[in-house]
């Protein structure tokens, strides 16, 4: 997700600061303190999380139960970000889509996620063509792409939300993977 919404910094700072020592403790420690965090408990913030199931793919990270967990609880919440903003049509056909996907990268240009898409609605286009891109080829993001889904989908929480489920799903595939 980072890809597909950071633009690169037009100046970069030498890799020595933040490689030193010193700069790696101010950056572990710094930002919990400044805001109060002080010994957390492993597992204590899915308490925020609502219930969710065990996800077969993720079934290798039941030895760490809380870490099992957490993912879990990541793959619920990209899932009901989906549900929010996607139709059940685009979710199974992008969905699908990620089910066989083999890790490599999609062919040059847009036709790969194009010839796709065009089975939906063209209010569904869009947000598949962007789900799509999430979660196969994230650098492939780009600002006609965004403006075609605000033309369907103006806000910036749907834009997250469509992103957040794309990238719940890559997840899930490269897991079963490992």
């Amino acid at each position: 997700m980072v890809n597909a919404f950071l633009k690169p910094w037009p100046i970069k700072g030498p890799d020595f600061i933040n490689r030193h020592r010193v700069m790696t403790r101010i950056n572990a420690v710094f930002p919990g303190r400044l805001l109060g965090v002080g010994n957390p408990e492993p597992g204590s913030s899915l308490a925020f999380c609502r219930a969710f199931s065990p996800v077969p793919e993720l079934a290798k990270l039941n030895r760490a139960p809380h870490v099992g967990r957490g993912w879990a609880a990541f793959v619920a919440a990209t899932e009901d970000a989906g549900q929010g903003v996607l139709s059940e049509a685009c979710r199974s056909v992008v969905g699908d889509v990620i089910a066989t996907w083999d890790g490599t990268d999609p062919q040059m240009g847009t036709q790969w996620r194009d010839d796709v898409v065009a089975i939906l609605p063209p209010r569904d286009r869009p947000g598949a063509a962007f789900a799509l891109t999430c979660a196969l080829a994230s650098y492939r993001v780009d600002q006609p792409l965004i403006d075609a889904v605000r033309a369907v989908h103006p806000s910036d929480a749907a834009l997250v939300s469509i992103a957040a489920w794309a990238s719940g799903h890559a997840v899930r595939r490269i897991a079963a993977w490992l």
